[in-house]
């Protein structure tokens, strides 16, 4: 076992070298990980917000006209998009146009008449 008091001076020297250049690395790396999940989270919201926001302004027509076949297709676009399980049109008072369920998801229950938090996106 090592003992510390009988070490001499450059071996104390070495372990407290050792022992704070391991402890900084490990805080990097503990903030390094902490920062990159972070900014993926946000990327993520950030990509998903466009995709909604692209979704709506191209199936504006579907909408206004009511056409829930072409609204579908505006959402079957969707299944390229993995992290996409599901999506819902709806008109401007508040019926539902068109539903998109990813088919790896279980079957869900019907999508609500009307959106319930239009405006936010979490």
């Amino acid at each position: 076992m090592f003992k510390l008091e009988r070490s001499g001076l450059s071996q104390k020297l070495t372990l407290m070298s050792v022992l704070s250049t391991g402890s900084a690395l490990l805080l990097v790396f503990a903030v390094f990980a902490v920062t990159s999940v972070r900014s993926h989270r946000e990327e993520a919201a950030q990509q998903l917000a466009t995709l909604a926001a692209v979704t709506g302004a191209s199936s504006q027509a579907a909408r206004a006209y009511g056409n829930p076949a072409q609204a579908r297709r505006m959402l079957a676009a969707l299944a390229l998009e993995t992290d996409v399980l599901q999506a819902a049109l709806y008109d401007s008072t508040g019926r539902l146009v068109a539903r998109y369920v990813a088919p790896r998801l279980p079957a869900a229950p019907e999508a609500p008449d009307a959106p319930t938090a239009p405006d936010t996106l979490e």
